[in-house]
């Protein structure tokens, strides 16, 4: 799988939500009555609008899901082997301080000049792939995250179309809202299935 910013994708992630957080405040003020209701009513006594509108809580879909999770840890497998090369530069550069501070009443002039010139070189490359390790990190991380982002707005549409949902609000924009409405828990498990054979 290709490697959730700064992309037209995730822009019209987050202007799809914000949207809807915007609507869904006044949506729930329209429909309060109707969500506080309690969900183990009779199905004949259930609002009507409640089978036309589900929600979801995308940021426990990213936490809790464990394809997700697998996606993340892949990307971070990705790096360890840069991530130890800058330990053991780290170490280097400890070693030569030391080196330094023990033996510097002892050494020449030239041969001090030298060793700090060492450690002034090493400094700087290491801090030089630390940026740069943390750029590409980040771009890896970044480029999975759009992937991720469609794939679950895909299982989300293809579930809302399944329940024959007109709307489907972000949890954490909706001011009331009946467990009944929540789907989070389908999503995460249909996301995890589907990509089962990929663990």
């Amino acid at each position: 799988m290709t490697l959730k910013k700064n992309s037209s994708l995730r822009s019209a992630f987050r202007s799809h939500f914000h949207t809807v957080a915007l609507a869904a405040a006044a949506l729930a003020a329209a429909i309060a009555p109707a969500l506080a209701q309690d969900d183990s009513r009779e199905d004949e006594d259930r609002p009507e609008i409640l089978d036309t509108i589900g929600v979801v809580e995308i940021s426990r879909i990213f936490r809790d899901s464990e394809y997700i999770g697998r996606n993340r840890d892949e990307v971070n497998a990705e790096f360890v082997e840069r991530v130890e090369q800058l330990e053991q530069m780290n170490e280097q550069i400890a070693e030569k301080r030391e080196q330094l501070d023990r033996d510097q009443l002892g050494m020449t002039a030239a041969d001090r000049t030298a060793l700090l010139e060492e450690i002034d070189q090493l400094t700087v490359r290491l801090q030089r792939e630390e940026r740069n390790l943390r750029e590409d990190k980040r771009l890896a991380f970044d480029s999975r995250q759009r992937h991720l982002e469609k794939e679950v707005m895909e299982v989300i549409a293809e579930l809302g179309s399944q329940k024959k949902l007109h709307m489907v609000l972000e949890l954490n924009a909706v001011l009331i809202a009946g467990e009944s409405l929540d789907f989070t828990d389908e999503v995460i498990a249909k996301l995890d299935s589907d990509n089962a054979d990929e663990q």
